[in-house]
């Protein structure tokens, strides 16, 4: 489906698309990022469009089905056209922990440590298992060294064992199906 333009009653220029639009710059700006939006139906599906609450004007029906006023910032348009990460979706009161548990890490063992010497899967999977299943899942929320949510330590972990593999510092030595008796499926 080809991007739809409409113009609102106060003369700025929507693109719609999939169950949302985007845009709301002044007719000319908007006449001329129409020319350059082409978004592919995966870009579409994968960024839906933001809509801010709080308006005290009589919301459009687009915004009362979305609950809200819609995002009109160029900006948004642009980030969407340019494909860039979503990073507004990342809820950054757990990145915040998370952060703590890498400053309380880097106060044990040296910031950053897994890029200076290869890691083992081994150990993040015990770090893993102590977290979760010896701490979260039988309902303990605060890391008895830390003090942050156990959780927090699984992202943390998970996030160095990514970067560890994406800089060639980790050591793949997990048990195989084989190994442990599984047929692999």
């Amino acid at each position: 489906m080809d991007n739809d333009f409409y113009q609102d009653d106060d003369g700025k220029l929507w693109a719609r698309y999939g169950e949302g639009s985007i845009g709301g710059a002044d007719v000319d700006k908007a006449e001329e990022a129409a020319r350059r939006a082409r978004v592919d139906a995966a870009t579409r599906a994968a960024f839906p469009p933001v809509w801010v609450s709080g308006s005290e004007a009589e919301p459009t029906q687009a915004e009362q089905q979305f609950g809200g006023v819609a995002d009109n910032n160029p900006k948004r348009a642009r980030a969407l056209l340019d494909n860039k990460v979503p990073m507004e979706y990342l809820p950054i009161h757990v990145l915040e922990g998370v952060a703590r548990v890498l400053r309380h890490g880097a106060e044990k063992y040296g910031r950053n440590n897994w890029t200076l010497e290869p890691i083992a899967a081994t150990t993040y999977v015990g770090a893993f298992r102590r977290h979760i299943d010896l701490e979260w899942a039988v309902g303990i929320d605060e890391d008895h060294d830390s003090g942050e949510h156990p959780l927090c330590h699984v992202i943390a972990n998970a996030m160095i064992v990514l970067d560890s593999i994406e800089k060639g510092k980790f050591i793949d030595d997990r048990l195989t199906a084989e190994v442990v008796g599984r047929e692999e499926k």
